[in-house]
């Protein structure tokens, strides 16, 4: 459809001489885009009878729908994620994308991740049941540490705080966990039960590329900064990421600040922008060439005013260069670039995050050995007697090295649990019937939860600030978290998503059946 809707344009702008805008009908968009890859899995896990894991089988079907679409890359991941922030003994893991007549499958948030997350989640919180094991206590008994051997058989190259994660939401399972209890125990309450959901997840940041980004910054000749940088805003915020990095280390506010990005006119090829690395990666290189303007701008500056140049530093309004001891000897930045130009000196300088030492170009990799992590426990209230069921709180603790824009980062986690909330108990699309609004629901207002979010900083070692990768993690935690507090809630498991009003009644049905 999107190569038949190009060439649609191009004859009829080549025809009319005018310009043409092509306008989908929702029924056209339901049924051409690609849609998040339906998976079908069989995990199994094994543990001790005192709670420690020791072996895991996961074999993962995708279908793919008509066509490829990155299919097979998001095998890849999905396999890469099945393992989980876990120690393992032994691991036996097969991903295999499958073609079929079904409507083409492709990229969405999490790239193949949330499908395997839900199954290993879902499958521990079943053993944890079996084993009468807590599962916050469980989780950490068996959490990855910073020098343990992945399920995937190497070391994790970052830092990985998930026994941080879990203990920053300690206080908030136990709250949850005893007004359920109570809940439960309520003689008045007829028809409802509530439950609680704990998961976590490993989600890999390191999409592979060569392993460094560029990016540039330049002293213009009327003072202001430029950032010339390539890594594209898809709504997470990286814009205003990179200008506060840069402002971070040239010292002067974002204002005093221009950003160029994703110019190709103008700006350096940043490489793969993709899984999450662009403030990882893309930022570490604007950080670094902040940095380097920095040290040239004071360079210049203390020839002119015959100082050295760590008695000097720009100003707070970042128009000029100032001795820290007498903020009186100045000199402005539009006097410095001046300067600068007459002596043949560069004011246009590069910076790079460069890991190719850690991970060279010519070693064969499908991606780079970078995970996070995080943890979400779910509260959700379910009606016996409709099968309907609502998320009542969603407490969400994410590692995210730096939180180098807090608040966007909060809201970055906010709407990836929405979008896991949609997907664990609203959202399904029904070939051939899901043509619009009217028949393919979506989470809303009246829906969503309170959500509280923690973020966890365990430095990075490589990432500007200390920062890593977030924002597609944020989705995978809640679709488990929730299923799981619903399973619990009704005393019967589901294993397929959406857990829809039929799906949870039918569950009911199975589970008194089975025990007459």
């Amino acid at each position: 459809m999107a190569m038949a809707a190009v060439a649609a344009r191009c004859m009829a702008a080549h025809h009319l001489c005018k310009p043409v805008r092509l306008a989908y009908t929702r029924q056209e968009v339901m049924e051409a885009t690609p849609k998040r890859h339906p998976y079908t899995i069989d995990c199994t896990v094994a543990a001790t009878a005192d709670g420690e894991l020791t072996g895991m089988q996961i074999d993962i079907q995708a279908n793919t729908g008509a066509y490829d679409s990155a299919g097979h890359h998001i095998a890849g991941y999905a396999l890469a994620a099945s393992v989980g922030p876990y120690r393992w003994r032994a691991v036996e893991g097969r991903s295999r994308v499958l073609y079929s007549n079904g409507p083409k499958a492709g990229q969405f948030r999490g790239f193949g991740t949330p499908q395997p997350v839900f199954a290993l989640e879902c499958t521990l919180d079943e053993l944890i049941e079996q084993l009468g094991a807590d599962p916050l206590e469980f989780r950490l008994r068996n959490a990855l540490g910073p020098d343990d051997v992945t399920g995937l058989g190497f070391r994790n190259q970052e830092t990985l705080g998930f026994r941080e994660v879990l203990e920053t939401i300690r206080p908030d399972y136990d709250e949850i966990v005893a007004r359920v209890a109570d809940f439960n125990a309520d003689p008045r309450v007829r028809g409802r039960r509530r439950g609680v959901g704990l998961a976590g997840m490993l989600y890999r940041f390191g999409k592979y590329g060569v392993a460094r980004s560029r990016a540039e910054a330049e002293l213009e000749l009327d003072g202001r900064i430029t950032i010339y940088a390539s890594g594209v805003d898809f709504g997470q915020g990286v814009e205003t990421v990179f200008t506060q990095l840069a402002a971070e280390n040239l010292g002067v506010p974002r204002a005093a600040l221009r950003l160029v990005n994703a110019d190709t006119a103008h700006t350096l090829d940043g490489d793969v922008v993709g899984a999450s690395r662009i403030v990882y990666w893309v930022g570490g290189a604007v950080a670094d060439a902040a940095r380097h303007l920095r040290a040239a701008i004071l360079e210049a500056a203390a020839e002119m005013l015959d100082h050295s140049p760590d008695a000097l530093a720009l100003t707070p309004t970042g128009d000029a260069v100032a001795a820290v001891a007498a903020p009186d000897v100045r000199v402005s930045l539009a006097q410095v670039a001046t300067e600068m130009k007459q002596n043949g000196h560069p004011r246009r300088l590069l910076g790079q995050m460069d890991l190719t030492d850690v991970f060279p170009p010519d070693v064969s990799q499908e991606y780079l050995p970078l995970f996070v992590s995080a943890a979400h426990v779910a509260e959700v209230e379910v009606d016996m007697e409709t099968g309907h069921a609502k998320a009542r709180l969603i407490v969400a603790a994410h590692d995210v090295g730096k939180a180098v824009n807090p608040r966007d980062a909060v809201g970055q986690i906010q709407g990836g649990v929405v979008m896991g909330l949609g997907s664990a108990l609203i959202e399904e699309f029904v070939p051939a019937q899901s043509r619009g609004y009217s028949s393919y629901a979506l989470p809303t207002i009246t829906a969503t939860p309170e959500i509280r979010v923690h973020l966890v900083e365990v430095p990075g070692r490589y990432g500007p600030l200390g920062a890593k990768g977030m924002a597609e993690a944020t989705i995978h935690p809640t679709p488990p978290a929730i299923i799981n507090a619903v399973s619990r809630a009704i005393g019967a498991r589901i294993r397929k998503t959406p857990a829809t009003s039929e799906r949870i009644l039918a569950a009911l049905r199975a589970a008194d059946h089975a025990a007459m």
